[in-house]
């Protein structure tokens, strides 16, 4: 059977014309062979490839980060409300630490394509004054959370900072089985360090990582 439209059915692949009828034997002559045979369809449309941030321990919500001087889970604190999340202006430079939200990559194109993930950021400001962006390090880290991801999943390099693009995550072209595809679900986990330098302008210093998938 040649693919055609029918009933408003997507074109089916080309088969050859299956007999559906024969006679194993007739009277008391010898049998013979009698087969008939049944083409089988299966369609398995194309789903997406996508991101989707979640909340992580220590951010108010899945599009907020804080830093702060310690380790502690603020989810639903005002930012600025907890001390532990404010850092006094000192003679030398002093750090501040959180983690960006988990963010989960699912590839459902059901292809051999990969992926990669990137972010950029602009210098911090509080209207007035900044913090320029290349104090900002981060640690990317990638790891399958579905059992039947494909492999070839990289994270970028420790310590990179946003003066440039950050390299989060690849997916190279390694296909899985059984699916023979480069498909599944990855998870990106980052840390963050923020260097402020010393004497920093009192303000509430601010900016927005912006986080691609190509």
């Amino acid at each position: 059977i040649v693919g055609s439209n029918t009933n408003g059915r997507s074109a089916l692949a080309s088969f050859a014309v299956n007999q559906d009828s024969c006679t194993r034997q007739v009277g008391t002559n010898t049998p013979t062979l009698c087969e008939t045979k049944q083409n089988v369809y299966a369609t398995v449309a194309a789903g997406n490839l996508a991101q989707q941030a979640v909340v992580t321990n220590g951010n108010p919500n899945s599009t907020s980060v804080v830093l702060c001087t310690g380790a502690i889970d603020i989810t639903g604190v005002q930012v600025g409300n907890n001390a532990a999340c404010r850092i006094t202006s000192q003679v030398s430079s002093a750090t501040m630490g959180g983690n960006l939200n988990k963010v989960t990559v699912t590839d459902a194109r059901g292809t051999n394509t990969g992926w990669s993930l990137t972010a950029t950021m602009p210098n911090l400001s509080d209207g007035t004054h900044s913090i320029a962006n290349s104090n900002l390090a981060i640690t990317p880290g990638c790891a399958s959370s579905n059992a039947n991801s494909a492999p070839g999943i990289s994270a970028g390099t420790a310590g990179q900072t946003f003066a440039g693009t950050v390299s989060l995550c690849t997916k190279d072209n390694t296909v899985g089985a059984p699916s023979q595809t480069t498909g599944g679900q990855w998870e990106l986990t980052a840390p963050l360090t923020l260097t402020v330098p010393a004497f920093q302008a009192a303000g509430q210093y601010n900016s927005t990582i912006t986080i691609t998938l190509t």
